[in-house]
């Protein structure tokens, strides 16, 4: 590594709380009232209804427990909670993050609905969401510089020129960069309305773009999207996601117009082939609002998606008041990310930058040539196929949509060009069920920290070991990358589409798993919502998982028949006697203390509740790795080898490796004085919060906070040195891309 050490992640939403109406993201990043967490992230019943019954971007139904309980969230699929606390964000900072691009967010058409549903609560439209956003991260520096002793005595602060960041991150705290990632800037959805407000303005489209641009940046904006979602006044967005159609139809009055891809993208996906998540009543609510609940699903007018064969791509490309907007941000020097840009819409913006050496940033983004579906991987005579879900999809790699090759992944091509454009490309972190990279790890265990690796590894190569970064999407309606270990592993294949008979189970995958992350000490928190997956082809049959519970109840030192236990709605009697007879064999000492007598309570009567001798003796003989004998019951014959799988799973995740924290790894990364995440034998301090701790291998990343758990599993599984390092000199690379932007911004006076 050269110049500053520190992560950078360019792709946050710390205050998306204050996005969406107020309806999308549920608690705070901080409590104003000084209340931590309990403040922050209370239960979220009053927003969600008991039981979590009310719609939400995480569906209808879920454990409503945040603070102290956190028995429903955060989790790493969590997508309508808070998973960005300060809490969380310091433990990051203490993990080597410097850098945070801070993106406010928003979703127009998802507030105006949810208002409808439950009432207004903040303003929908993106204007407003930018002015709240952009306040609220300076409340949010204020909060912590107010804790810390006075102004600038924080660990975070608002950068405005590469000079402040460089000041920031050498000191070792983090450097938020404001940024804008919205459908609408301006308020403009289309050329048309642009044009409309200019006339009734009496001034040119381009003096109201260039007052855009400058209201932004003397906001403090220095990363912006041109386009987000949808098509608006400047360009044509990525097509990607069936969901994103309604809003377009509704903000722009038209749905996405396609065209056939050529072959040479590579891309796949197509939209008609794509399903709404949440169902057909729900995409009548998305395109007519509750007085359209009647009408059929989908569009509300003819589409050209079924007529257009092979890949979708947006025909629409940048505008002239697109090339208008990107004139202006260069000339003020300000970071074009080319996310979410349409095919059309990035070759002309690579254009202008070319002609002027003005290098883009990808902030998040996944790389096309490693999605299923990426046609030059396809044997030739499937290369200009159509994929139907219905059809034969082996061809594809997949009969998930969603897993297909998009506009929205970059291509070789386009990762060729931002390089030489001398810009930035961050991996988005939650790649969730891709093909292997060459000379990567092993690609076994979907939309884990291995699915980074493939990401990762060829995102190194393609830029030449350098520039490039992280991406999380954190708040951003998205997920992170989950775990590798336990029930809820292998989370990219948990939708039936993802269980193509050709390859690997989840199941396998899961099991295939070695050397997870090694923490300080085993696992406190048992309670059965943690090893709830509640998705397709869960990896445990039903006597692993009630092991898997028992194991972690013994490993958390809690007496087996004082453990909580979910209520008999959740869980049968005769299912939680299982789990506390194997709980009881797993405390046993010897054979001889088998079986061990079950207290009975008045919560627990009998015969629901009752000693299992050979339960127990199972859990005693699998822990001890003993084989049973010729005597002992036939179910307990039978269950020993099942539940020594499970053990043996259970302690390859908790041994870790050997040389998981060595001095000179953490020294590398963190200088003499180390890291206080890691013990003197290297292994991780848990994150804890109320009730819960956190363990990467069996959550994922289910909170910001364990962005350094997740990299250490990503060391663990063999990533190399080199590759990592090149995400440890992320603040520098960043730095150094604002720095060429502004030496190539005529007007700029933010050197």
């Amino acid at each position: 590594m050269t110049g500053l050490f520190g992560l950078a992640d360019t792709h946050v939403h710390f205050r998306a709380d204050l996005g969406f109406g107020g309806h999308g993201i549920f608690g705070q990043p901080f409590s104003p009232d000084g209340d931590g967490l309990a403040g922050a992230v209370p239960h979220c019943t009053g927003a969600h209804g008991p039981g979590g019954l009310m719609p939400t971007l995480d569906g209808i139904g879920h454990l409503v427990g945040g603070w102290p309980q956190f028995d429903g969230w955060p989790r790493h699929t969590t997508q309508a909670h808070q998973q960005a606390c300060l809490e969380w964000i310091r433990r990051a900072v203490d993990g080597g993050l410097r850098l945070a691009v801070c993106l406010a967010v928003n979703n127009e058409l998802l507030a105006r609905r949810a208002s409808a549903l439950f009432g207004h609560r903040l303003d929908a439209d993106d204007t407003s969401a930018i002015g709240r956003q952009l306040a609220g991260m300076s409340a949010m520096v204020r909060y912590v510089d107010e804790q810390c002793g006075g102004p600038g005595q924080g660990w975070m602060e608002i950068a405005r020129t590469p000079a402040d960041a460089r000041r920031i991150v050498a000191g070792g705290r983090l450097a938020l960069v404001p940024g804008v990632e919205v459908d609408a800037l301006g308020g403009w959805h289309t050329p048309q309305e642009l044009t409309l407000e200019a006339a009734r303005k009496g001034r040119s489209p381009r003096e109201l773009i260039a007052a855009l641009v400058k209201k932004l940046h003397d906001a403090g904006v220095r990363h912006v999207f041109p386009v987000h979602a949808t098509d608006n006044a400047f360009g044509g967005a990525a097509i990607f996601n069936r969901g994103y159609d309604p809003v377009n139809q509704v903000l722009t009055g038209e749905s996405f117009v396609v065209e056939q891809a050529p072959a040479g993208l590579g891309i796949s996906y197509r939209l008609d082939e794509d399903a709404f998540d949440g169902g057909g009543l729900a995409e009548r609510f998305a395109y007519h609002g509750l007085r359209g609940l009647w009408r059929h699903a989908g569009p509300p007018r003819p589409t050209n998606w079924a007529t257009t064969p092979g890949g979708h791509i947006n025909a629409r490309g940048l505008t002239e008041y697109g090339a208008i907007l990107i004139e202006e941000l260069m000339k003020r020097g300000m970071m074009i990310d080319v996310d979410h840009m349409s095919h059309h819409t990035f070759a002309v913006v690579l254009d202008l930058c070319e002609a002027r050496g003005y290098p883009v940033v990808s902030g998040h983004t996944s790389m096309r040539a490693l999605r299923h579906g990426w046609r030059p991987a396809m044997a030739a005579p499937d290369r200009e196929a159509t994929f139907s879900r219905t059809g034969d999809t082996a061809a594809f790699g997949t009969a998930n949509p969603r897993m297909l090759s998009t506009e929205n992944n970059k291509s070789p091509e386009q990762l060729a060009r931002i390089r030489r454009t001398g810009g930035l490309v961050s991996v988005f972190c939650y790649q969730r069920d891709i093909r292997a990279a060459d000379g990567a790890v092993q690609n076994d265990c979907a939309g884990s920290g291995r699915s980074f690796a493939q990401a990762l590894t060829y995102l190194s190569e393609a830029m030449g070991g350098r520039r490039i970064a992280l991406g999380t999407d954190v708040n951003g309606v998205g997920q992170l990358p989950g775990p590798r270990f336990g029930p809820c592993a292998a989370a990219g294949m948990r939708t039936e589409a993802d269980q193509p008979p050709h390859r690997a189970s989840r199941r396998e995958q899961v099991f295939a798993q070695r050397g997870g992350v090694r923490y300080d000490g085993p696992i406190t928190d048992y309670r059965a919502h943690r090893f709830s997956d509640g998705g397709f082809g869960a990896p445990f049959t039903a006597d692993e998982l009630q092991f898997w519970e028992a194991i972690a109840i013994w490993r958390s030192g809690t007496p087996p028949d004082r453990a909580d236990r979910p209520p008999w709605w959740r869980r049968s009697p005769w299912t939680d006697s299982r789990i506390l007879n194997l709980s009881l064999g797993l405390a046993a000492g010897s054979r001889d203390e088998i079986p061990q007598r079950m207290p009975l309570r008045w919560c627990r009567p009998w015969p629901l509740y009752r000693t299992d001798r050979a339960l127990q003796l199972a859990a005693y003989l699998a822990r001890t790795e003993s084989p049973p004998r010729a005597g002992d019951p036939p179910a307990t014959r039978d269950l020993v080898p099942v539940l020594t799988a499970v053990w043996r799973h259970w302690r390859r995740m908790e041994r870790g490796i050997a040389d998981q924290g060595t001095e000179s790894w953490i020294r590398r990364r963190f200088g003499p004085t180390g890291s206080a995440l890691y013990t003197e034998d290297g292994a991780l301090n848990r994150s804890r919060a109320g009730h819960r701790d956190f363990d990467v291998n069996l959550d994922g990343m289910a909170h910001y906070g364990l962005l350094p758990d997740f990299l250490q599993d990503v060391r663990n599984i063999g990533v190399s040195a080199g590759v990592l390092d090149t995400l440890y000199d992320g603040a520098e690379q960043y730095i150094q891309v604002w720095e060429r932007c502004l030496e190539q911004a005529p007007q700029s006076d933010c050197r």
